[in-house]
């Protein structure tokens, strides 16, 4: 069961990074590769996001790495003041998946984790 979760955890991951990617290819592309002049909310907006994206990527080895993410959306709905939905949901569901993988893997059958 764990290990099955873990890989639906990880694709998901997967699939958010890659999505991440796509877009800011896209952007950029569209830009002419020129760096936009941004506004100090906008900057930090983009530290939360690669916050986010790191915590992706580490906990394809380390699942409680995903904890990451979860600072990552803090720091993003601090940033707009609001919680976030749609695809930016998908951040703190992907990262309780990783969490209960974890969990899974330190509690042995019937007992206390053993931590």
């Amino acid at each position: 069961m764990e290990n099955t979760l873990r890989w639906i955890a990880r694709i998901l991951a997967l699939g958010l990074v890659a999505v991440a990617l796509l877009f800011f290819i896209g952007e950029g592309l569209s830009e002419g590769l020129a760096i936009p002049q941004l506004t100090q909310e906008e900057q930090l907006g983009f530290v939360a996001y690669g916050v986010m994206m790191l915590g992706m990527i580490l906990a394809w080895k380390w699942e409680t790495a995903a904890l990451i993410s979860i600072i990552g959306y803090g720091m993003f709905c601090a940033i707009e003041g609001h919680l976030l939905f749609g695809l930016f949901a998908a951040y703190p569901i992907v990262t309780v998946l990783f969490l209960i993988v974890r969990i899974l893997e330190v509690t042995p059958q019937g007992g206390e984790p053993k931590w």
